[in-house]
């Protein structure tokens, strides 16, 4: 990492991200064992913008679970330079699991979900469901991968096509040159997530390191009781 002196550019604002697309590779472990690969592009070009996630599970866990994974999120940027989806289709595989979903916006609201299999929906696939507006999960991502601001990720409201849930982070005091959040994830109604059963709330953390015009994200870490996935950047 090239820590820069972020407490001073805290106090400026950034030039704006002119246009263009952003991609980076994150190595992943869990429990501190290599476990694979995921590649992040965020692409934006006027209003519009898009993100790709492709991870892929190696080495002996790969082989086990044979996990892999491919979505993507399109959208616009509104005039208060948020970020509203329009488009989510994302494909999860692992070892005798093979779920596609695919979620249709209208101003932030969801109006159209297709999942498969079937026995995979929970009442909340049924969008009449879901009133207010939500993020997918992938546009949050990118909120958290492509950073436009000088602070932490703002709170969302996600919606995956199963359930709701939120997450919420606030910045720790700097002791270094970096800036680092903690959070919560929680999901507030729909089923838990299968690979940690009877878990509703998880938690998560970010270092970002500053750039010319924003902040990069460094590492990520999702917690769930005493076990723990990290992501960290690999160099170009």
């Amino acid at each position: 990492m090239r820590p820069l002196l972020i407490a001073l550019l805290l106090c400026i604002t950034p030039p704006a991200f002119a246009g263009g697309t952003e991609t980076a590779v994150f190595s992943i472990t869990a429990a501190g064992i290599p476990f694979g690969d995921m590649s992040l592009t965020y692409t934006e070009t006027g209003n519009f913008y898009a993100f790709t996630v492709a991870a892929q599970a190696r080495g002996l866990l790969g082989f086990l679970t044979q996990s892999r994974y491919q979505g993507q999120s399109n959208g616009t940027i509104t005039a208060q330079s948020t970020r509203q989806p329009d488009n989510f289709h994302a494909r999860s595989q692992r070892i005798f699991k093979d779920r596609i979903t695919t979620i249709r916006f209208e101003n932030g609201i969801p109006v159209s979900v297709d999942l498969t299999p079937l026995k995979d929906q929970s009442p909340l696939t049924d969008p009449d469901h879901v009133k207010d507006k939500r993020l997918d999960s992938l546009t949050y991502l990118s909120l958290i991968f492509h950073n436009p601001d000088r602070s932490c990720p703002p709170d969302g409201k996600l919606y995956d096509g199963r359930r709701l849930t939120e997450i919420a982070f606030m910045a720790q005091p700097q002791t270094d040159d970096l800036l680092r959040c903690t959070g919560t994830y929680t999901i507030t109604d729909g089923p838990d997530h299968s690979i940690v059963s009877g878990r509703r709330s998880f938690g998560l953390s970010l270092v970002y390191q500053s750039s010319e015009t924003r902040l990069l994200l460094q590492s990520a870490v999702f917690t769930a009781g005493t076990s723990t996935l990290n992501l960290s950047r690999k160099a170009p």
